[in-house]
């Protein structure tokens, strides 16, 4: 017996062949998602064997939550891929997921970045760094705007996006000031003025959520509804399109009927712009009601 057990052992020996070992790490920190078999173990045998167990997948990771890997749960997996070889497992591996700090610099530069280069931007407050699964690839900052503004003190929400899920939010507050070249008063305009070319000029302002004319050409020939001060921006809201019927005046009152049309004179008892209802008073002093079609006409039977 002593004899046929030196036999073996002088084959064995004579044919060069290394067992097939896998020394599980004690601890490993781990950057990435799939854990590799080559990631927490020492793998020694022959060369097509390491090759072989190398990219045999241990974990798939998808929180922050430490792991213990030990002989009962690696043996299946190289039985497995290596199902008639003989191996020798020892060890167990402490696997912590690796963390990434997202620094608070780095937050508010995707915040200021997502307002704009048109703007000047001033940090007023972070929520503070975060720190995520290090995932082995660099996390998307996803920047949402939590107001409809685009300017003053604006709330931002910045996401730490991975692979496939969110890891972290921040909120950032920014203070936006933002420019435009606009229409302003280039002399005082009087309430009730009509604009002309020449009560214009362009400027650059700062904006302060009031709609003004970025085209210099669009206030003119319209009214004032309130007095503008030479140098201030003309806003929207202070102007209107000077009507086609203006109150206390006179007006002439079309009625059309089976080809025939008769004119008559009124008065207007209200401003009216083309496609707008008034009351118009006629010479015998009775109201009537009648569409604007024109400047200084109203029909009193629209069609």
């Amino acid at each position: 017996m002593r004899g046929l057990l030196f036999v073996v052992l002088v084959i064995a020996t004579a044919s060069g062949a290394e067992p097939l070992q896998v020394a599980l790490r004690g601890q490993v920190e781990f950057a990435g998602r799939r854990v590799l078999l080559s990631d927490i173990a020492v793998i020694t045998g022959e060369a097509a064997q390491i090759a072989a167990l190398a990219d045999v997948v241990v974990l798939e990771l998808s929180g922050s939550a430490p792991h213990t890997l030990d002989v009962a749960l690696i043996r299946p997996l190289i039985g497995k891929r290596l199902p008639n070889e003989p191996v020798t497992i020892t060890g167990t591996c402490a696997l912590t997921r690796a963390r990434r700090k997202i620094e608070e610099a780095e937050l508010v530069q995707a915040a200021t970045a997502a307002v704009g280069a048109d703007a000047e931007v001033s940090l007023l407050r972070c929520s503070g760094a975060v720190t995520v699964p290090n995932e082995g690839a660099e996390p998307a900052l996803v920047v949402e705007p939590l107001d409809s503004a685009v300017a003053g003190d604006l709330p931002l929400r910045v996401r730490v996006v991975g692979v496939e899920t969110e890891l972290a939010r921040a909120l950032v507050v920014v203070r936006v000031v933002r420019f435009a070249t606009v229409a302003v008063a280039a002399n005082a305009i009087a309430r009730d003025a009509t604009i002309t070319a020449a009560d214009l000029r362009v400027e650059r302002v700062k904006l302060s959520g009031t709609p003004y004319f970025t085209d210099v050409s669009a206030p003119v020939g319209q009214v004032a509804r309130v007095a503008i001060a030479a140098g201030a921006p003309v806003p929207r809201s202070g102007i209107t399109i000077v009507p086609e019927v203006k109150s206390q005046r006179q007006v002439t009152l079309v009625y059309r009927h089976a080809g025939f049309e008769v004119q008559a004179t009124g008065t207007a008892l209200a401003d009216g712009r083309t496609g707008e209802t008034i009351a118009v008073r006629r010479v015998d002093g009775r109201s009537v009601k009648a569409l604007v079609i024109g400047p200084g006409q109203a029909q009193v039977n629209p069609d």
